[in-house]
C-alpha cells in the first residue's frame, strides 16, 4: 500500500476523480488489541491511469488509528453512491477524509465532525485492486 501524504492529495484525487459518482463497497472497521481502531473502505472509482474496464478500479483506503469516525446510514441516507466524491483534509497530526457527504471541502477538524459520513486518522495508506 502507498502512504498518503499531504503533498500527494491533489494527484491522489485528481487521479480518481475525487471519487465522484464512487461506489462504496466495503467499509470493514477493525478494533485491534493495543485500543487502536482501523478502518478500511473499497471504493469502486474511475482511475484515469487505467485502461481496461473503462478505466474503473477498486480502490482500497486504510486509515490508521482512527480517533474519530461516523457512517451512518438509514432509509433517508445511503453511503452506498458517493455523489459529491471524497474530501480529504490534512492537518498536523492526522488526515481526515469526508465521505460523500459535503459538497464543498470543510476547512476544518470541527466542520469535518459534521458530516455523517467521516473518519479521522493518524495516518491513511491506499492501493488499487480489481475491479
Amino acid at each position: 500500500m502507498t502512504t498518503l501524504i499531504e503533498s500527494d492529495i491533489p494527484a491522489f484525487l485528481d487521479r480518481f476523480n475525487s471519487f465522484n459518482d464512487a461506489v462504496l463497497r466495503e467499509l470493514k472497521i477493525s478494533y485491534k488489541d493495543n485500543g487502536n481502531l482501523n478502518i478500511s473502505v473499497a471504493i469502486a472509482t474511475q482511475d484515469v491511469n487505467e485502461k481496461e474496464n473503462d478505466g474503473w478500479v477498486c480502490v482500497r483506503l486504510d486509515i490508521l488509528n482512527v480517533a474519530d469516525f461516523c457512517f451512518s446510514e438509514n432509509a433517508e441516507f445511503s453511503n452506498q453512491v458517493l455523489s459529491q466524491g471524497i474530501h480529504i483534509l490534512a492537518f498536523s497530526d492526522g488526515i481526515g477524509f469526508d465521505f460523500g457527504f459535503f459538497a464543498d471541502a470543510p476547512e476544518s477538524i470541527s466542520e469535518l465532525k459534521n458530516s455523517k459520513t467521516f473518519a479521522i486518522g493518524e495516518s491513511a495508506a491506499w492501493a488499487v485492486e480489481a475491479y
